[in-house]
């Protein structure tokens, strides 16, 4: 019998999956907007508007920090040096997740005062949540830079 193996996926696939799926739902908010039933132009300002967006910034800045946080603290505990392909299948996919949730989460405030206040009020949190997720597109080359330098900077 000649069985052929079929060949392990790469490392970054179910990332990458995650990455676009996220990134494709804050794409779906954009163009809900974009309908005339929604997010009503004229729409007065609401008392919403300032404590959810100051919450929509702490996530966002979290998004910055925490996963590289969290990310440098595990590499601490590791015994030994984490090799890259070991990195993208470990701690890495949880550093992704983390940065995209918090960045989705900056859309869906953004989405939620776009329900009460009108739909221009979602393009800031729009663009702030977007920029975190295209820069965070996860790349082998990028992901390598990053766990060098965290194990640079842990010995």
């Amino acid at each position: 019998m000649n069985q052929q193996q079929t060949p392990a996926p790469h490392p970054l696939m179910v990332p990458r999956l995650q990455w676009a799926a996220i990134l494709l739902t804050t794409v779906t908010f954009f163009f809900l907007l974009q309908s005339d039933s929604i997010g009503d132009n004229s729409a007065e300002p609401n008392g919403l508007m300032l404590p959810l967006t100051l919450v929509a910034a702490i996530n966002w800045v979290l998004a910055w920090i925490l996963p590289e946080f969290l990310l440098r603290a595990k590499i601490r505990k590791m015994s030994r040096p984490l090799d890259v392909r070991a990195a993208m299948m470990g701690p890495y996919p949880i550093f992704l997740i983390l940065r995209l949730a918090l960045a989705e989460s900056v859309c869906v405030l953004g989405f939620v005062l776009a329900q009460q206040s009108g739909r221009e009020t979602y393009y800031p949190f729009w663009a702030a949540g977007a920029l975190i997720m295209v820069l965070s597109f996860p790349r082998e080359l990028a992901i390598a830079e990053k766990f060098k330098a965290l194990s640079q900077k842990q010995g």
